[in-house]
């Protein structure tokens, strides 16, 4: 029960994250509009499930702020209700691996 409540909470951080990253995007100046396109049609050239696989990865597994993520996907523009589900399943995945961890270990 832990582990979802504070997946939900992570995943609406991450939510509002990418909703002002994805508004700040405009203010990039061309150059870097320019090779952010450059890194999305390389990776809209992986598979899809590759593509959802990293991200659930990224945010279920790694020790890494999702905020980065966040911004790559916001400035890469990826389409939010594709995301949304693997920003939700990474919130709970990770957050029921630490709560599990918390429980276990005797500190």
């Amino acid at each position: 029960l832990l582990g979802i409540a504070g997946g939900l909470g992570i995943a609406v951080g991450d939510a509002i994250m990418f909703h002002l990253f994805k508004y700040g995007a405009a203010s990039l100046s061309s150059s870097a509009q320019q090779r952010f396109e450059r890194y999305r049609s390389t990776i809209e050239r992986w598979p899809t499930w590759v593509q959802d696989l990293a991200v659930y990865l990224y945010l279920g597994v790694s020790p890494f702020p999702n905020d980065l993520l966040m911004f790559a996907l916001a400035v890469l523009r990826f389409r939010f209700l594709t995301i949304l589900p693997l920003i939700i399943l990474g919130g709970i995945s990770v957050a029921t691996a630490v709560a599990y961890l918390g429980e276990s270990w005797p500190f």
